[in-house]
């Protein structure tokens, strides 16, 4: 019976933020954030009895490709490549493998981290995942 796995994976990740700003002025304004990051990380899935369910530790980078920002409902701006950030993001998971076939899995999957930036950022993230197992 399997006990462990390393899951290494790859994707796509788009993630809209609001919140508000104040100028230097005093002046408070919304603010709207669209990124889009190339991501790319890896699970320890550990296995505790027969079954398909899992959780595990893992890592992800999310490496910035492009982004908006639009202020006080104002004109959408693109940010300037050299501003977009990579960050590191630390997580816990859990998630049960449903068989397709020998060597492929769907997994529905949740994800609960932190972002290493400045301010730190919780994360939570619920996906499902096509999987090939080798």
């Amino acid at each position: 019976s399997r006990t462990m796995t390393l899951e290494i994976y790859g994707g796509l990740k788009n993630i809209g933020v609001t919140g508000s700003a104040t100028a230097a002025g005093g002046t408070s304004s919304n603010l709207f954030l669209i990124e889009n990051f190339l991501s790319a990380g890896g699970i320890l899935k550990i296995y505790p009895g027969q079954g398909s369910f899992w959780y595990g530790p893992g890592i992800e980078i999310d490496m910035a490709m492009s982004g908006t920002l639009q202020i006080a409902g104002g004109a959408v701006q693109p940010i300037v490549h050299s501003d977009l950030g990579t960050y590191i993001l630390g997580f816990g998971a859990m998630g049960i493998d449903f068989g397709l076939s020998r060597h492929f899995y769907v997994t529905p999957r949740v994800h609960i981290g932190a972002l290493f930036a400045n301010p730190l950022i919780i994360e939570v993230d619920g996906l499902i995942a096509l999987t090939y197992a080798m």
